[in-house]
Parts: structure tokens; sequence; C-alpha cells
């Protein structure tokens, strides 16, 4: 008995860590709006992440496009708005 309690135990707790580890993944993933915007930096700074000129362009872009929204711009249903 003492031995189907603690394994009974024991794969509650993985199956409880593998959910913890695959919800965290998900979660930390940027959206396409996101890379999208990550992407435009690139291109206007020749992909240097460190300089503030980055920086500049990725707030431009999540200015100019609501990343976290309803409207959120996807790869699907809702183009992406340029900043010009």
């Amino acid at each position: 008995m003492r031995a189907i309690t603690k394994r009974a135990i024991l794969s509650t707790i993985t199956a409880a860590g593998l959910a913890a580890v695959l919800t965290t993944s998900v979660q930390a993933r940027p959206t396409y709006c996101m890379r999208e915007g990550y992407y435009y930096a690139d291109r206007k700074t020749g992909g240097d992440r460190t300089s503030s000129q980055w920086d500049y362009y990725v707030g431009l872009w999540f200015d100019t496009n609501d990343c976290n929204g309803e409207y959120a711009c996807n790869d699907t249903t809702i183009a992406c708005v340029i900043p010009e």
C-alpha cells in the first residue's frame, strides 16, 4: 500500500511539473506581432540588438501595432502596420 501511494504522489508531482514546464515554454515564446517587431528593428539597424536605435525601432513598432490586444496583427487575418 505504501509503495502505491508513493508512486501515485511521484507521478502527480511529475505531471504537475511537466505541465508547468509546458505552460512556461508556451508563454515565453514571442507572438507573431512581437517577432515582426524584432525583425523590423533588425532591418532598420543592421541587427545590432544592443543599440539604442534598435530599442527605438522596437518601441516604434509596438507604438504602431497593439501586439497584446484583441486586434494584434498575426500571420492569418490582421496585417501588421509598418511604421514609416
